[in-house]
């Protein structure tokens, strides 16, 4: 009996050990290429957070960074050619609904204006906080039926996304989640004000890294977006 337990102690600690080998082996292999794909998000979400396709941004922009503190990171946006400084962008991160939601937001060049912001990690319930990142434009499933035309309306790269268009232009005054159209600030998703309000403060979180990165308020006649 005793031989037997011992026995199938040893099986289990073989066992037991090869798998924990093969996890190991199998995220040594794949670890490099998560973080490829999260790099290669993350310079997606700056470009439109700057209102850019991704490929134009890459063609005419190119990124200094400013601070690197492990997941947070700041950058600024320069002109390939001139480097006059275009704006700078961080990234930013708060606890939604499900999970923590990852973003990049842009400023302007005296930092005290949002260009925009561009979610790259949501996993927020589906039909409510996943609102956050509803495109518009393109066929109706109607038109797609009937071979209409659809929208002509011709989009801004950001502004297909219609609740982070929401923050394009704003500043530290008006940075604040609001729940009817007629209020100054940015307008709460319907059954997802807790979404709203975790993108409102990953927003924030990356504005006061950009100001932190610049070693000053950045705010040039306008409040900065932790006042």
């Amino acid at each position: 009996m005793n031989s037997n337990i011992i026995r199938f102690a040893i099986v289990l600690m073989i066992v037991a050990s090869i798998a924990t080998a093969g996890v190991a082996l199998v995220y040594g292999f794949s670890k490099p290429k998560i973080d490829e794909a999260r790099q290669r998000s993350q310079k997606e979400a700056i470009a439109l957070a700057f209102n850019m396709e991704p490929k134009d941004f890459e063609r005419n922009y190119k990124l200094e960074q400013l601070a690197d503190d492990g997941e947070i990171k700041c950058w600024k946006v320069l002109g390939k050619d001139n480097d006059e400084v275009l704006g700078y962008a961080a990234i930013g991160i708060a606890q939604g609904y499900e999970a923590d939601i990852k973003l990049v937001a842009a400023v302007n060049p005296r930092a005290n204006r949002l260009i925009g912001a561009m979610i790259y990690e949501l996993k927020e319930t589906p039909g409510l906080g996943s609102k956050a990142l509803d495109q518009v434009g393109g066929k109706t499933w109607i038109e797609e039926l009937l071979g209409l035309e659809g929208e002509t309306k011709t989009y801004q790269p950001l502004e297909r996304y219609k609740f982070l268009w929401r923050y394009h232009g704003k500043t530290g005054n008006n940075l604040v989640v609001v729940k009817s159209d007629k209020e100054d600030g940015v307008l709460a998703i319907s059954g997802a004000t807790i979404t709203t309000n975790a993108v409102t403060t990953a927003v924030n979180n990356a504005w006061d890294a950009i100001r932190r990165a610049k070693g000053g308020p950045g705010s040039e006649g306008e409040s900065s977006a932790s006042q």
